[in-house]
């Protein structure tokens, strides 16, 4: 195998074990009830409180609000009509009353039909009394494995086991407190550094942390992602040993990425930060989506781990594909959107060359591994296979190659996914903003020159 294709293969290993080709959480690994109750206001503003584990779903919440200097509100019918003047007016949303339950694969939250006095907190685990649209659910209070991760210690000291992990323990704050990483997290650039230096211990690779190297830091927390079996396995022993560890949601979505950032706020010890940069990075996501809401036009993105004649590709269903909706732009590959795909592709998925035909994206970004120079870009282009050259990308001229710290972006679903979301909108609707900034055909890690609204995060 040339060097060429082993960094082409390396790359599809090291971003795929983190994206949604997630192994599926086992029923054993759910900890018991963790009676953890909370009261959830939407735009990630929650109360946790205790909760008497013998009184019944509708006491507790009038205990939590009587301690909190909550006012109550009933409707008619005996419901929650406000809590703290919540809802103020007729938004569309409700309160409505939660459970932790488990759909076969992972926790998931439960709207509780019944009456609110039959359901004693002791026999829910978790609870939450939550104000939601239809069809939303609570923000969670419980990581992938069915841990609270509320009322945890402070953490000053902290271990992350994935790259998108540190990403997010920093943006909210606590990069000093990192005495831990994989080897492969590099962002900001000065977690290299601390590790190079010694000051940040390597704890293992991406997919095998390495529990004794672990052990012998003794960290407060650490944190790792349910898309790695490793992560889960560890998980079980470190807790065993009394070593708190939490694991993040897989991030095939925004809502996701936002839950994973609440959680980590939380889990190390400050719920005013975690929400402060959970709605922080829901409003910069927010000002892309209203700059390209105005434009007509939608152009499909195909983004590919490498320029190979059967790619693999980020389908359905993955956080890359959740922001192209928000930038303005759709998946390729999503069949409702282009009825000439044979099938909808979902996930990152190695696909075949006539599916590159068939989806004809207009727009095609690839994350490379081999290089962002002039001299790559060109030899990339002039080798691409024939499927490739028939889209309207290719004869439009609009291929990218996205590097270094920028490809880093495109594949780590972290906090750096305002930044996604501005970068990918002015890659598609660039005269849209009001300040046009030109993305050129090969972007590194200078990506935050071309961004505004979100260069700082």
């Amino acid at each position: 195998m040339s060097p060429f294709k082993l960094k082409l293969v390396v790359s599809i290993i090291l971003v795929l074990v983190g994206a949604s080709l997630g192994i599926a959480l086992t029923k054993d690994t759910v900890h018991e009830a963790n009676d953890s109750f909370t009261i959830d206001f939407g735009d990630y503003r929650v109360d946790n409180v205790s909760a008497v584990g013998n009184s019944n779903a509708s006491e507790a919440l009038m205990s939590a609000c009587s301690r909190l200097g909550y006012v109550i509100e009933h409707n008619p019918d005996g419901s929650v009509k406000s809590i703290d003047g919540m809802p103020s007016g007729d938004d569309g949303r409700r309160w409505g009353l939660f459970t932790q339950g488990w759909d076969g694969t992972k926790c998931v939250w439960t709207e509780y039909k019944g009456d609110p006095t039959s359901l004693k907190v002791s026999d829910a685990g978790s609870m939450s009394w939550g104000l939601c649209s239809k069809g939303d659910v609570p923000a969670p209070t419980f990581d992938a494995t069915g841990k609270s991760f509320y009322g945890l210690k402070e953490a000053k000291t902290i271990v992350c086991l994935a790259p998108s992990v540190t990403e997010t323990v920093c943006e909210l704050g606590y990069e000093n407190r990192i005495i831990g990483t994989d080897r492969y997290s590099n962002y900001p650039e000065s977690i290299q550094q601390k590790r190079d230096m010694g000051i940040i211990t390597e704890t293992g690779s991406y997919t095998s942390p390495n529990f004794e190297i672990i052990v012998k830091l003794n960290p407060d927390i650490v944190i790792g992602i349910s898309s790695q079996n490793g992560h889960l396995k560890i998980a079980e022993k470190l807790n065993a040993v009394g070593i708190t560890t939490i694991i993040t949601s897989d991030g095939e979505d925004l809502k996701t990425v936002y839950d994973n950032t609440l959680m980590c706020g939380v889990a190390v010890g400050d719920k005013a930060k975690a929400e402060e940069v959970t709605n922080k990075l829901r409003l910069e996501v927010g000002m892309t989506q209203t700059i390209v809401s105005h434009t007509a036009d939608r152009p499909s993105i195909m983004v590919a781990l490498s320029p190979e004649k059967s790619p693999w590709v980020a389908g359905m269903d993955t956080y890359v594909s959740d922001i192209y909706s928000k930038a303005g732009a759709v998946n390729a590959f999503d069949k409702s959107k282009n009825p000439s795909l044979v099938e909808m592709v979902e996930g990152w998925k190695q696909i075949n060359p006539e599916s590159i035909v068939q989806g004809n994206p207009a727009v095609i970004i690839v994350i490379s591994s081999f290089g962002t120079s002039q001299e790559t870009y060109d030899k990339m282009i002039a080798e691409l296979p024939a499927e490739w050259k028939s889209t309207d990308a290719y004869h439009n001229g609009k291929i990218y190659l996205v590097g270094d710290s920028a490809g880093d972006m495109m594949s780590r679903p972290s906090t750096r996914l305002a930044q996604l979301t501005e970068f990918i909108g002015r890659m598609v609707h660039e005269d849209a903003f009001p300040e046009v900034i030109s993305i050129p055909k090969i972007v590194g890690s200078e990506y935050t020159d071309y961004l505004t609204y979100s260069k700082t995060l």
